[in-house]
């Protein structure tokens, strides 16, 4: 008996998880709303489908709301996966802050749902709204963490 109950909390344990981590990074439903509403339009793309590649200059960032996109970098030739981002992330958010190429691809890895806001509608909309740059300061800091995380643990 004890076993099957050691069974069940791991399954417990590792279903809560895959549940809630795609909720550690999300921004707050108010701040979600706002960017949708500068967004210049709603997207869905498919698996295998990429919103930009490695090296490519864009000008827009992408809020997901539905669906998964993976940041992939190429190392040696192998494409190397660094991080999945899901529902109430956005994709391409240090593009905010660089103005150089991407350095990353950016792939749908399942049917996923976007906004696509333009780079500079977003400095602007954080220009004239300092809680809403203070809550983005802390989703920059937990996609680090994120990141981190998932270099350590594979």
């Amino acid at each position: 008996m004890f076993w099957f109950q050691v069974v069940l909390l791991s399954e417990f344990i590792e279903n809560f998880w895959v549940l809630n981590r795609k909720k550690i990074n999300t921004l707050s439903l108010d701040l979600i709303n706002r960017i949708k509403s500068i967004a210049k339009n709603d997207t869905s793309l498919n698996k295998g489908e990429l919103l930009f590649k490695e090296g490519d200059k864009n000008e827009y960032i992408y809020l997901i709301e539905k669906g998964e996109v993976a940041l992939v970098k190429k190392n040696n030739n192998k494409n190397v996966e660094v991080m999945n981002q899901h529902e109430g992330e956005i994709v391409g958010i240090d593009l905010i802050f660089n103005e150089k190429e991407c350095e990353y691809t950016a792939l749908v890895t399942e049917p996923t749902k976007l906004y696509k806001v333009l780079i500079s509608d977003f400095k602007d909309f954080l220009s004239l709204n300092n809680n809403s740059s203070l809550e983005l300061l802390k989703y920059i800091s937990s996609l680090i963490n994120k990141m981190e995380n998932q270099a350590v643990n594979g």
